[in-house]
């Protein structure tokens, strides 16, 4: 009985995670005033409404998604980083208020 409860569970973590976007960087650290990609993945799913990436306290980028239908990868490249961006995210927003959100972790060299 205690090995089913055990399967059961993570199987539960695998079907939550497989819900959340993904989010990509390269590199994964720059000087200031480099360049950085950032690739957000989103899983397709008909309660998606739109995927918000970015760096918090400096620029962000928002597409509409049409559920089921959108486009998995949405990239974008970013030139000139300054100090301090905020953190590194990509958000998607959905019709039933449940949203999902992941953060890595970026470090700007050079700043004083």
């Amino acid at each position: 009985m205690k090995r089913i409860t055990i399967i059961a569970m993570t199987l539960l973590l695998f079907v939550g995670a497989a819900e959340d976007p993904m989010l990509s960087v390269f590199p994964h650290a720059t000087i200031v005033g480099g360049n950085v990609r950032i690739t957000c993945r989103v899983p397709r799913n008909p309660r998606n409404r739109a995927v918000v990436y970015g760096f918090r306290d400096w620029t962000t980028t928002s597409r509409q998604l049409d559920g089921e239908d959108s486009r998995i990868t949405h990239q974008i490249l970013l030139q000139g980083v300054p100090c301090d961006p905020g953190e590194l995210f990509c958000a998607v927003l959905r019709a039933n208020g449940k949203d999902r959100l992941v953060v890595v972790p970026f470090t700007v060299v050079g700043c004083n």
